[in-house]
C-alpha cells in the first residue's frame, strides 16, 4: 500500500532496508543479504505477476548497492531469498530442501515489493540484515544483538554515500 502511494507521488526508486533469517550455516547473524530473486510463497506478488514470472529486484541497483557496501567490511552475500507469510511453516524438511538449492534467507516482503516494482516499472532494491538463523541446527535468535545493531548502523551510514539521491527524501 505504501509503495502504491509513493509511486502516486512520483517515486521511481525504492531501497528497502529489512531483516531476514539465514538458512545457510555460513550466513550468520549480522551479515548482509542482497536478494537477486525472491521465491514466491506469499499472496501479494500474485496480484502483480503471473505465477510463472520471477520476482526480482532491479539487478543493476542491487549490484550498485553490493559494490558500494564493500567499504563497510560487513560480510555480504548475493542470491535468492524465500518470501513466505507463513513463518511457522519453516519446517525442517523445507529448510533442508531450500538450503540444498542455495537459498540464502527467509523473509516476508521482498517477493511482493519486487513484483510491484516490475508491474509498475520502477526500480526496487533491498538490503537485508540477518537477524536470526533458521537451519538444521535449530533457531538462533539475534534480533537485538550487537552484530545486528552494528550492521544496521553501518548500512544507514553508508547508504547515502552509495546512492546520494536517497539522501534527499
Amino acid at each position: 500500500m505504501l509503495l502504491e502511494e509513493l509511486v502516486a507521488f512520483g517515486v521511481r526508486r525504492a531501497v528497502f532496508l529489512g531483516y531476514c533469517g539465514s538458512l545457510l550455516p555460513e550466513v550468520r547473524v549480522g551479515d548482509i543479504i542482497f536478494p537477486e530473486e525472491a521465491i514466491r510463497e506469499e499472496g501479494p506478488s500474485y496480484h502483480y505477476l503471473t505465477k510463472h514470472e520471477k520476482s526480482i529486484p532491479d539487478l543493476q541497483l542491487q549490484r550498485r548497492l553490493f559494490d558500494g557496501m564493500k567499504s563497510t567490511r560487513l560480510r555480504s552475500f548475493r542470491g535468492k531469498v524465500w518470501t513466505t507469510d507463513a513463518p511457522y511453516r519453516e519446517t525442517p524438511n523445507k529448510v533442508r530442501r531450500l538450503c540444498e538449492e542455495g537459498i540464502l534467507g527467509v523473509e516476508m516482503e521482498m517477493a511482493a515489493a519486487f513484483a510491484f516494482g516490475i508491474f509498475r516499472g520502477i526500480s526496487i532494491g533491498a538490503i537485508l540484515i540477518v537477524s536470526d538463523e533458521v537451519n538444521e541446527g535449530g533457531w538462533r535468535i539475534g534480533f537485538f544483538s550487537s552484530p545486528v545493531k552494528e550492521a544496521r548502523k553501518r548500512v544507514i551510514h553508508f547508504l547515502p554515500q552509495i546512492l546520494p539521491e536517497v539522501a534527499h527524501f
